[in-house]
């Protein structure tokens, strides 16, 4: 039976997950070096962090929401572009927003070691890609509110703004603004790289 890639995202996010519960049974310091990311592991050499992190979740509701999330939108995503791509665009805008979290808490919020962990830079990715393909699907805001995924983009990105904003002034959240951000940048370059391709190839 060939599973799809977001199906095999879903199950290797849960494996992680399961990792995390049995190694924090032992106080073990594994998955906090090598599923973590931070400006300060990146010093010390831990880069593979940029792309581990993108699977880490500390709690079941964080797990759960991402997990949901991850299915809802990256499922018609996948119809469009394809199960290589999906992985791909993972794994790119995960990075992407690694490496955002880790610029923004150096030298935006001066705090090196702030670890980053979760899928949502990387799902961030892919809600700017099908926001792109399908400007006018109809999603619901906190559960509630109909509106176009083009406006719940946006309204996400001013949010992930001024929370970043917000952390900058002092404000205590434990939401990775700066991911997040980093996360849709990375989607937007992999859909307008991949248009540029197609382009090419047509032409």
């Amino acid at each position: 039976m060939k599973y799809s890639s977001i199906t095999m995202l879903l199950i290797i996010n849960i494996i992680i997950f399961v990792l995390w519960y049995m190694t924090n049974l032992f106080h073990s310091q594994f998955m906090q070096e090598n599923f973590l990311v931070s400006f300060m592991a990146l010093g010390n050499g831990r880069w593979w962090t940029l792309l581990t992190s993108n699977f880490s979740h500390f709690n079941l509701i964080h797990l759960m929401i991402n997990l949901y999330v991850l299915n809802e939108f990256g499922r018609p995503l996948e119809n469009h572009i394809g199960s290589q791509n999906i992985f791909l665009l993972y794994f790119f805008s995960g990075i992407l927003s690694s490496l955002a979290h880790c610029l923004f808490s150096k030298y935006f919020l001066s705090l090196p070691e702030l670890s980053a962990w979760g899928a949502s830079g990387s799902i961030s990715g892919f809600l700017i890609y099908l926001a792109l393909l399908e400007p006018q699907k109809r999603v619901y805001l906190l559960g509630l509110i109909p509106i176009s995924l083009k406006l719940a983009v946006l309204t996400l990105i001013l949010f992930d703004l001024r929370g970043l904003w917000g952390q900058y002034l002092g404000e205590m959240s434990f939401i990775g603004h700066g991911a997040h951000l980093g996360g849709c940048l990375g989607g937007l370059v992999y859909a307008l790289g991949r248009k540029k391709k197609l382009t090419l190839l047509d032409g």
